[in-house]
């Protein structure tokens, strides 16, 4: 049923689009920004399924589809995060992806790593709020979400986006920097000396963690005498 909801609103030419849903994993990273991003993609069939079982399912079925269908097509909150999340894991999977490669390159990839840190920084300027805002209110719109906050909230959803957006792409970035840092930069270095990489390297791409790590040896040796 669900297969047939998703080529009656994505079509079975698109092949952009996946036509199952992919269950969360905690432990495979991949997995959980795939899920996120295919639901996203599938937003509308879902919410198909899940009105049909809460109209033709039993009464458990029914009453729990029902609950789901309600909290997700009429919840601004949701959706907002939604986007943000989905855009955010949809530029950091490439490289999740990159790092699984028997074939990756790490000090490339460390690269890469800064060049995205960068990248989503870049993403706090207005022009981009601006454009992702714009791209969450024509979500809700295509979904029929109805684009206000609750009155507890006592904000506008635009407040709310930009509150989303500007706490997860900065906790985001935040993380990426304890998990490559420069000194792991420097230590992924040495894997050129292995024979498969030897050949392409010269002494000064290395000079910088030969000279890292001299000093953090010289410091432990003055620490150890003492």
């Amino acid at each position: 049923m669900f297969k047939a909801a998703v080529e009656a609103t994505v079509g079975k030419q698109n092949h952009q689009h996946h036509h199952t849903l992919i269950r969360m994993c905690e432990t495979r990273w991949i997995d959980k920004q795939s899920a996120i991003i295919i639901f996203r993609q599938l937003f509308g069939s879902i919410l198909i399924v899940l009105e049909y079982l809460s109209i033709h399912g039993d009464s458990e079925t029914s009453a729990l589809s029902g609950a789901y269908h309600e909290s997700i097509s009429s919840n601004i909150e949701f959706i907002t995060s939604l986007i943000v999340v989905s855009r955010v894991l949809a530029l950091t999977k490439p490289y999740t992806e990159s790092l699984q490669s028997p074939t990756c390159d790490l000090v490339q990839c460390y690269d890469k790593i800064e060049e995205l840190a960068l990248y989503l920084t870049e993403l706090l300027n207005d022009d981009n709020i601006d454009k992702l805002h714009d791209d969450l209110i024509q979500f809700a719109a295509q979904h029929d979400v109805p684009f206000v906050l609750s009155r507890r909230k006592k904000i506008t959803p635009r407040a709310f986006f930009e509150s989303i957006h500007q706490a997860f792409i900065s906790s985001t970035v935040d993380e990426l920097g304890p998990r490559f840092s420069t000194h792991q930069k420097l230590a992924v270095k040495i894997s050129k000396l292995m024979a498969l990489h030897v050949k392409e390297i010269e002494f000064a791409d290395l000079k910088d963690t030969f000279e890292f790590y001299k000093r953090s040896a010289v410091g432990q040796l003055c620490c150890a005498r003492k």
